[in-house]
């Protein structure tokens, strides 16, 4: 006869789920969750990782390739769906990597090829504007020193004496036109009515003013 301390214990599942432990029934429902999830499609990170990774195949094909790539024949080789194609080739479009030819579905990398790095880019497009730097202030130098030569000829003393023109200079400027010099732009010109456009111009080495009068 057993008596109650002879008596073999059974053991019990934890009153609080404790790790480690699963009933045949839990099991059974872990069992179904791991297939439902395995059939489950890929979640949105997944999803991205995928494309990125896809991304990276089609532009080494593409510089592989001498730069250009017909989309169709890139889905081919990927083996992928054209329209993965598409959504890589409208974001690189869209950020200036990519651009298209004459051909729809044909593309042309933008960036650099043969293994080029980003910072040898970056090196020369940062000489390219040094050098467009330099241009420019050798260009401004000269234009100040232009200035300072003109303003010179126009107060010297001695070249106001020789400020005048003749009627055969106008000649042989003009020929047969018709030609008006008015020494300042503050006097009243009159043009007289005539079925005939007529137009008048006056110029000055400050500024120069067309007027057409019907």
């Amino acid at each position: 006869m057993e008596t109650p301390e002879n008596t073999p214990k059974k053991s019990c599942p934890p009153s609080n789920g404790g790790a480690g432990y699963e009933t045949p029934r839990q099991q059974q429902l872990s069992n179904t969750e791991r297939d439902k999830n395995e059939r489950t499609p890929q979640t949105p990170g997944r999803a991205i990782g995928s494309l990125v990774l896809l991304t990276q195949k089609f532009v080494d094909l593409m510089i592989r390739n001498g730069g250009e790539i017909d989309l169709k024949d890139a889905a081919d080789i990927l083996d992928v769906q054209k329209r993965r194609i598409y959504d890589i080739t409208n974001v690189l479009e869209g950020v200036g990597l990519i651009e298209k030819t004459r051909y729809s579905s044909v593309v042309r990398w933008r960036g650099g090829l043969d293994g080029e790095s980003d910072d040898s880019i970056f090196k020369e497009v940062k000489a390219r504007t040094n050098q467009l730097i330099t241009l420019e202030d050798e260009i401004d130098t000269l234009l100040d020193a232009a200035r300072r030569n003109l303003k010179n000829v126009q107060e010297d003393a001695i070249n106001h004496s020789f400020a005048y023109i003749t009627r055969d200079d106008l000649l042989s400027v003009f020929g047969d036109d018709v030609v008006f010099t008015i020494p300042s732009h503050d006097e009243e010109v009159q043009i007289v009515k005539r079925k005939v456009s007529t137009t008048l111009l006056l110029w000055s080495v400050i500024f120069e003013e067309r007027f057409t009068k019907k």
